[in-house]
């Protein structure tokens, strides 16, 4: 979602093997610090209420934090001091407010080519592998293998911890970041616990009804050890680059012709450099009301948002009634009108920023829309779910508030009360060659359109089943057809 991040970044001095703790008598001076940047440039920190929520919540975390301090050693893990500062996130209900370590070439060229994988959390509660997964010894797991344990820690409660300041969490909905935790598992602990060679895994083989155990092969697979090079720093050709941006944003028709399936993974202008946003979606409307197809899925899965002016045009082709993509755009944070005279014309002439009664508003962006002259008229259904985010939310809210199209997939992250967002700003503090926090800080607070309690939710949510990994089925898109085609 485009207006005006804050990225702070808190550099540490750390200690250990690849820095992944930082030293007990810094942590607490470091924890300090995020406090401090939330309520001096977060929305909810220039409210009374919202200056005492962050002050308790800093009590809470100094407390946690503290317990790590006077353990034995001398330095605190990087997951444990984000997870103590993860009282602060949760204070804002912002699922914008993310705190994540970040690493410098050195560490990132480390670990280049490690073996990673991921689970996904199905319909019986239980955590299956989303690919093979490699063991030592030359065995592997099969896709959909339950997985209980990862060196040593039950899977379940790893996610919900490595989940914590995370952010996809407005109105403190865990679902996003749980999703993207176990998505991303292997590769999330390896940059918080330190890299191993091999990874400790307990699972459950098909047809044996007790645990067994092996080691997950993390280390670069046989052949792919050296890497050429010039490896990561060849320039990609102007084809690899437009291939990558039709991923963004493509369409095409069902198997039997009988449905367009629209699939849209990104808002931000940035990922549409060859052929801009609003081109594509007007190109791609033209062709599908001239084919006479009137049934059309868009999928809105892995899209974590992006430019609200973008959503607003995909809906005035969706949506059946007038709309606003938001009903407010304010912001009380230093520097919401932009930083430097050429962004803050920039957001004066572009943006619409207006200051009104002490306030930066942009009222510009939510005005009412009509649906547009070339809107599609046929029924639709939007897949959402746990990563659809920010301005994604925004969308799917606006399809489902004017009765546009069926939410089907999973719950979202977004919130219906509020969301927030904005470009990003940088600060620097402490020693540059540490590794540094990166404090993803929104400052524009986003009202969506008929706000509600919560966060989006699907009109019809549709559970993923073991099987359903294993055979490698898309089950939503498979029911959205369905339903279109009347079964």
């Amino acid at each position: 979602m485009r207006t005006l991040y804050i990225l702070l970044l808190l550099s540490v001095s750390l200690s250990g093997y690849a820095q992944d703790s930082l030293r007990q008598e810094r942590a607490l001076q470091v924890l300090d610090e995020v406090h401090h940047a939330i309520v001096s440039w977060h929305p909810v920190g220039q409210l009374h209420t919202g200056q005492v929520a962050l002050a308790e919540a800093y009590v809470l975390a100094e407390r946690e934090l503290q317990s790590h301090v006077d353990a034995p050693g001398d330095s605190v893990a990087i997951q444990d001091f984000i997870a103590a500062a993860g009282k602060l996130q949760e204070a804002t209900g912002c699922g914008h407010l993310q705190l994540t370590p970040q690493r410098g070439k050195q560490w990132i060229g480390q670990r280049k080519g490690r073996q990673l994988f991921g689970v996904i959390r199905v319909a019986d509660g239980s955590f299956v592998t989303r690919g093979k997964v490699g063991l030592t010894g030359g065995d592997s797991l099969a896709v959909g293998t339950p997985l209980l344990q990862l060196d040593g820690r039950p899977v379940e409660q790893l996610v919900s911890y490595l989940a914590i300041f995370q952010g996809i969490n407005d109105a403190g909905s865990n679902v996003g970041p749980r999703y993207r935790a176990a998505r991303y598992l292997s590769g999330l602990y390896d940059a918080r616990y330190g890299a191993k060679d091999s990874l400790l895994v307990t699972y459950l083989a098909e047809g044996s009804p007790e645990p067994k155990e092996g080691y997950a092969a993390m280390l670069p697979a046989k052949g792919d050890a050296k890497l050429p090079a010039d490896h990561g720093k060849k320039k990609r050709s102007r084809e690899e680059r437009r291939e990558d941006q039709l991923k963004k944003f493509s369409y095409e028709l069902s198997e039997d012709g009988s449905v367009w399936v629209m699939t849209i993974r990104s808002f931000s202008d940035s990922a549409y450099p060859f052929r801009g946003f609003r081109r594509s979606v007007r190109d791609a409307f033209e062709e599908i009301n001239a084919s006479g197809v009137d049934k059309l899925v868009v999928d809105l899965r892995l899209n974590g948002g992006g430019d609200v002016t973008n959503a607003r045009y995909l809906c005035s082709y969706l949506a059946k009634a007038s709309f606003s993509i938001a009903d407010e755009i304010y912001s009380t944070t230093p520097g919401a009108n932009g930083k430097g005279l050429f962004n803050k014309m920039g957001m004066y002439v572009v943006a619409g920023v207006r200051k009104k009664h002490g306030v930066w508003r942009m009222d510009g962006k939510t005005k009412l829309t009509q649906p547009h002259k070339d809107a599609f008229s046929g029924e639709v259904i939007a897949l959402i779910h746990e990563l659809s985010f920010s301005a994604t939310a925004l969308t799917a809210n606006v399809l489902q508030q004017t009765q546009s199209a069926l939410l089907l997939g999973g719950p979202t992250g977004g919130g219906r009360a509020r969301t927030y967002g904005g470009n990003i700003r940088e600060l620097v503090i402490g020693d540059r060659k540490g590794v540094r926090f990166e404090l993803n800080m929104p400052n524009w607070v986003f009202v969506p359109y008929r706000a509600g309690e919560g966060t989006v939710m699907p009109d019809e949510i549709v559970p993923i089943t073991r099987q359903d990994i294993i055979d490698d089925r898309d089950v939503h898109l498979e029911t959205a057809l369905q339903r279109l085609n009347g079964k």
